[in-house]
């Protein structure tokens, strides 16, 4: 338990804390490599024996299937074959002929025709066999041996005489069958195959050359591809061509929109020179001496203005002036054709001044001018490409009769020489002669038992691991406090072990702890046989209750909230009993039933629940008659959750109880707050607002990783701070501490022993 100040009340009943214990970060590649290696270790000592069992079962029963399995006899013949006649030999120089033949011999020689009288012979001496049972399970296996005209039978089977006996009604009867055929070689239809064949094969030939010439001739690499791909870049040309005449529709709009706002004259737009005779305005815009002239001419144009209203028009001022004006029109018009290269009269006479709009307009002209030659472009050679491709397209039609017709016929031409092959085949063009004899087989064929027996327990090894992984994959509980704390990255404050009173008092009526030793009222402080009497359970508390003062170590924590993901992980055992440990050391402790939903704690302790916190906040109660004072303990107080609220979240969010909170605070060294489930609700993280932080708990082997880390997220969101978890419900547990307990305390009553022995004697 280290000092044992840290276990005792001190004069002025607070208790002392040790400074916090600094723990370095372990983030290098070396420990997190351990840390994985730790969990794979202990995921397989988790799930070791379901791995171990369904490694041995499997293991097991492919060594007891090897053991009762008979040994296998194998015996064999073979049968060479030769052709009838002088034209079997000599198709077998057209290629592919020989490996049919071999084929379709095997077929014959595995045909239910012959091997249904074998069949009959073995169930008179061996009893009831069937087609399937002797071809279709592989017992008999026929194969050809490659560079020779020779077939091999085998037969295998436990018994060796049974395998003697088939294996020679079976060439009897194959020797039977082929001096059968051999009588009726000369059938009528396979003299008319025979006719037929050289014919239908000429036939062949013939129309594989007309179809070669035509594709050589029209460059026909492949004939249905390629009118495919005609058509299709047909489809594709004519889209171009609509795509490029509606480009060609709006530039050559928008060239006669510019075209009239410049001025130009509609046959002037109509004309190719239009953008030319832009250019040319612009060019004479910038002409200082067109320009000075055109000046000029305004002048007089408003000296004549001013003059008309005092002289007629036929005053020689007027007419001066006229002349005037005339003769500068006639210079201008003259330098206008010049420039611009048209004939104009004197009303046709350009006022055009440097003007940076008309420029940028007849630049735009320009630009629908190229844009235009190069869509015309376009579209003439896109209709020459469609030409072409039309050319080809008509070509292809020309020749589709001839070219599908040839094909036609070659497909049918080919399809009767298969036929006819086939009939010469089914005619047995050959004759079966026993070159190998079969024998009984003397000794069973290698089984390698040793082999199955390795192979079963790699395999057995191999579904066991995937076994043991995929339980480890639907498993969604933590099994140890390291696991825990590994997944939570929380600090592990305590380790709560399983104690079997707990399971009790739950199926009990939850009265009474009567597994935590305890300070009864007329016991003194300085007196401490109650607390001697340590256990593994008791000292977890007293651990725990220690860490969180270790938090506090620059303030002391005064208020925690106790929560968990959802009910039953034990948030108000850790509750009762860190408030039981904490009074015991002398502590001023309150334990605030928060949950008014399911309130447990008055259960626990057996006291009465008429008044609590509800009544405080609804009701105007004052806290001091509500909060009980627990019989057992000196120091320890609970407040109930008292009468059911119809809205808790109302009540827990009011203001009063913030300032409820805040004078729990100032009377009581520690103030402990039971609060509802996390997931569902929002009691916890209302009330952790106002405290010191949160106390997290996890059972082991039963609470949910996706709830919990669920909870977490959500207690991260709303920023509460948590000071960390608590590994409930951990089997196999006991804590180093409470062994030193038992061995300090045991020496320290045999000591005391022996002085009582030694002051009576010297009595």
């Amino acid at each position: 338990m280290g000092n044992k100040s840290e276990l005792f009340p001190q004069g002025n009943g607070k208790y002392i804390h040790s400074q916090p214990v600094i723990y370095h970060t372990r983030n290098s590649k070396y420990y997190q490599d351990g840390r994985k290696l730790e969990e794979i270790w202990t995921i397989i000592r988790r799930r070791f024996l379901v791995a171990a069992g369904v490694a041995i079962t499997i293991t097991a029963s492919i060594f007891v299937w090897t053991s009762n399995q008979k040994p296998l006899y194998e015996g064999k013949f073979r049968l060479r074959l030769e052709p009838l006649t002088a034209q079997d030999h000599e198709n077998q120089s057209i290629p592919g002929f020989e490996t049919l033949a071999y084929k379709t011999q095997m077929l014959v020689l595995r045909s239910e025709k012959l091997i249904t009288p074998v069949i009959e012979e073995i169930n008179k001496r061996y009893g009831k066999t069937s087609y399937k049972s002797l071809v279709k399970n592989n017992h008999l296996r026929i194969k050809h041996i490659e560079g020779t005209s020779v077939l091999e039978v085998r037969y295998r089977d436990s018994d060796p005489q049974k395998v003697h006996f088939v294996l020679k009604q079976l060439a009897d009867n194959y020797i039977k069958y082929s001096r059968q055929q051999e009588a009726s070689y000369h059938h009528k239809d396979l003299e008319l195959a025979n006719r037929e064949l050289p014919q239908v094969r000429q036939e062949v030939d013939r129309l594989e050359e007309e179809l070669l010439k035509l594709e050589l001739g029209y460059k026909l690499i492949d004939y249905d591809n390629q009118k495919q791909q005609l058509s299709t870049q047909i489809s594709q040309i004519k889209q171009q061509q609509l795509d490029t005449n509606i480009q060609l529709k709006e530039a050559q709009s928008f060239y006669q929109i510019i075209s009239q706002k410049l001025g130009l004259s509609s046959n002037q737009v109509k004309d190719s020179r239009a953008s030319e005779l832009a250019l040319a305005q612009v060019n004479l815009a910038e002409n200082p001496y067109y320009q000075k002239m055109l000046n000029h001419l305004e002048e007089v144009e408003a000296e004549i203005a001013i003059e008309s209203s005092r002289y007629t028009p036929d005053s020689p001022t007027i007419k001066t002036l006229q002349q005037q004006k005339y003769n500068f029109l006639s210079l201008l018009r003259s330098e206008a054709e010049q420039v611009l290269g048209i004939k104009l009269t004197n009303t046709d006479v350009p006022k055009i001044s440097p003007n940076s709009i008309h420029q940028q307009l007849t630049q735009q002209l320009v630009d629908r001018s190229i844009q235009i030659s190069v869509l015309q472009a376009r579209q003439q050679a896109l209709a020459e490409e469609e030409e072409s491709l039309e050319q080809d397209m008509k070509q292809m039609l020309v020749i589709d009769p001839t070219y599908t017709s040839l094909r036609q016929k070659l497909r049918d031409k080919t399809q009767r020489l298969d036929t006819l092959l086939e009939l010469k085949e089914s005619f047995q063009p050959y004759s079966w002669e026993l070159i190998l004899k079969p024998k009984q087989p003397q000794y069973p064929i290698p089984q390698h038992q040793e082999l199955q027996i390795i192979l079963g327990a790699i395999a057995g090894i191999l579904l066991g691991a995937g076994t043991g992984w995929l339980m480890e994959r639907l498993d969604h509980v933590f099994h140890s406090p390291d696991e825990l704390k590994h997944h939570t990255q929380l600090p592990l404050l305590g380790v709560i072990p399983y104690h079997p009173a707990l399971k009790a008092t739950k199926s009990s009526s939850c009265k009474g702890i009567p597994f935590v030793p305890s300070f009864p009222k007329n016991q003194k402080n300085n007196s401490t046989p109650k607390l001697q009497q340590a256990s593994p359970f008791l000292e977890a508390f007293r651990f725990l209750h220690r860490n969180i003062g270790l938090l506090g170590w620059d303030k002391p924590i005064q208020s925690i909230v106790i929560s968990s993901a959802r009910p039953a992980d034990g948030k108000s055992t850790v509750a009762v009993h860190l408030a039981i440990v904490a009074a015991a050391m002398g502590r001023r402790v309150l334990l605030v039933d928060t949950d008014l939903r399911r309130p447990r704690v008055h259960k626990i302790f057996g006291l009465n629940n008429q008044l609590g916190l509800s009544d405080v906040l609804s009701k105007g109660i004052k806290a001091n008659r509500a909060i009980q004072q627990v019989p057992l303990w000196d120091h320890l107080h609970v407040l109930t959750a008292g009468s059911p609220a119809h809205d808790p979240i109302r009540l827990l969010s009011a203001p009063k109880m913030g300032t409820l909170m805040e004078h729990f605070n100032a009377v009581f060294d520690l103030v402990i707050y039971d609060t509802p489930p996390v997931i569902g609700l929002a009691d916890s993280r209302l009330l952790a607002a106002n405290t010191d932080g949160m106390v997290f708990v996890g059972r082991l082997n039963k609470t949910d990783r996706s709830v919990l880390m669920q909870a977490l997220d959500q207690l991260k969101t709303s920023r509460t701070n948590l000071l960390g978890i608590v590994a409930n419900d951990v089997e196999n547990y006991a804590t180093s501490s409470y062994y030193h307990y038992q061995d300090y305390y045991t020496t320290d009553s045999a000591t005391m022993k022996v002085k009582k022995l030694l002051d009576q004697n010297m009595r």
